[in-house]
């Protein structure tokens, strides 16, 4: 009789044990079908670098909330752009490439990212006088001109160093705003154009 007992009891003993590893396993699995997210948004779409340049792309958001984050990353040209495995991307040649996020717990679930690549620009010079006199209301339209590399260089922009006298548009349209003297520049990526004095007396 004491023999059946201490069996009864290690038949307990072991489905005790066995129980609580059942609900653990139906818990993880609960948890790892609510990871699965259903939208990934990254910290950008559209952005550009220069040959050389490295741009870190991160998950900025997933839905639900709670889901996972954790991607893999792809490009869509290697001899453009390389991506490392933490979305790390190496800008290698000019041209456009698409740099993909897909997610690990959720497949289907991908997020894009499309890159203008630019060669640095190594020279470029103004076109035109170096300095201008304009009445209040007055415009004037610069230009520069990069005379290297040959081709695939990023556009040039233009900015004021006192917007309260002149502004100054995208292309380079000057216009005086208040009495005073100022300084334009052209800048394209890592190169900057020389100044260009301007604005009214």
């Amino acid at each position: 009789m004491q023999k059946a007992w201490k069996r009864t009891v290690s038949l307990a003993l072991i489905f005790a044990m066995i129980l609580p590893c059942l609900i653990t396993r139906d818990v993880m699995s609960a948890q790892a079908a609510a990871k699965k997210p259903k939208c990934i948004v990254l910290n950008t779409k559209n952005t550009t670098a220069t040959v050389g340049d490295k741009v870190k792309l991160k998950v900025d958001s997933v839905k639900p909330a709670k889901a996972s984050r954790q991607v893999i990353w792809s490009t869509s040209n290697k001899k453009l752009a390389t991506v490392t495995k933490k979305g790390v991307v190496k800008a290698k040649k000019a041209g456009t490439v698409t740099i993909t996020a897909k997610s690990k717990e959720n497949k289907k679930v991908k997020a894009k990212c499309k890159i203008k690549i630019y060669n640095e620009t190594k020279a470029m010079k103004l076109v035109g006088s170096s300095s201008y006199t304009l009445k209040t209301g007055e415009s004037v339209a610069l230009k520069a001109k990069v005379t290297s590399p040959a081709k695939e260089y990023a556009p040039i922009q233009w900015s004021s160093k006192n917007s309260n006298i002149t502004s100054v548009s995208s292309n380079g349209q000057v216009t005086a705003l208040a009495e005073g003297k100022t300084v334009i520049t052209g800048k394209c990526r890592k190169h900057h154009g020389s100044p260009c004095g301007g604005g009214q007396r």
